[in-house]
């Protein structure tokens, strides 16, 4: 479970500082948009569906932050930029 933890963290580390560059590879922009999907459906099916009271996956769950809009939200923001980019 930390293995995985660590590869999506190591994933969303590679997106953000490619999206410091000018100009992203578009494989890049594609699996921040993969990533931000997947992290929309999963927030909405954990808090929502399920009505699950989880903390946020960032510092392999230690940090007592708890999952809801804010979590949906920024995987949101990271699908919307990289559809932008990509039609840009």
């Amino acid at each position: 479970m930390i293995a995985g933890y660590i590869f999506i963290l190591f994933f969303e580390l590679i997106i953000g500082i490619s999206f410091l560059n000018s100009s992203p590879p578009s494989l890049i922009i594609f699996f921040a948009l993969v990533l931000g999907i997947s992290g929309m459906i999963s927030v909405f099916k954990a808090f929502y569906s399920d009505k699950l009271k989880l903390n946020c996956a960032r510092i392999c769950g230690y940090a007592k932050t708890p999952l809801g809009i804010i979590s949906f939200f920024e995987n949101l923001l990271m699908a919307i930029m990289s559809i932008l980019i990509l039609i840009k």
